[in-house]
């Protein structure tokens, strides 16, 4: 008798935790999933109408929120405690679409390439010390034309 009750109660509680767990844990977080794709760092959100991932800090010595590294330990993109984010010796792009090979509007540390325009009103901000810095317009068929 006495195992039959241990075991109902053992299977009650475990009942109710799994119950309020689910409650409580479908309330619209991110959580970390590595069965997904064997990598941990692959965030599903759980609710649609919630914030998927928040970062919230005060910042390091530097200042900065969130910095991400490449292979070689160099910042690549920053996110400043207060505000505003930067790119570090490449190009800030804006996609439109589904393309994403091919930015909308890039700024960058280089002059355009041919190559890159492929669609008439592509723009390009910045560029090489050389060119003095300029804005581009792709026209296609005819190549990047400096607007300023």
């Amino acid at each position: 008798m006495f195992s039959y009750l241990h075991r109902l109660r053992t299977i009650s509680v475990l009942g109710a935790a799994t119950l309020v767990g689910g409650l409580l844990g479908g309330g619209g977080y991110a959580y970390a999933q590595s069965g997904f794709t064997g990598n941990p760092w692959v965030f599903r959100a759980t609710n649609q109408s919630a914030e998927g991932l928040r970062i919230q800090s005060t910042g390091g010595p530097n200042g900065q929120l969130f910095i991400v590294y490449d292979h070689l330990n160099q910042p690549i993109f920053a996110v400043n405690k207060a505000g505003g984010a930067g790119v570090f010796g490449d190009n800030f792009n804006v996609h439109q679409g589904n393309d994403i090979l091919h930015p909308w509007v890039r700024i960058s540390v280089t002059d355009p390439q041919p190559a890159d325009c492929v669609t008439t009103g592509q723009l390009v901000i910045g560029g090489s010390t050389g060119s003095g810095g300029r804005i581009w317009r792709c026209v296609v068929g005819q190549g990047w034309t400096s607007v300023v």
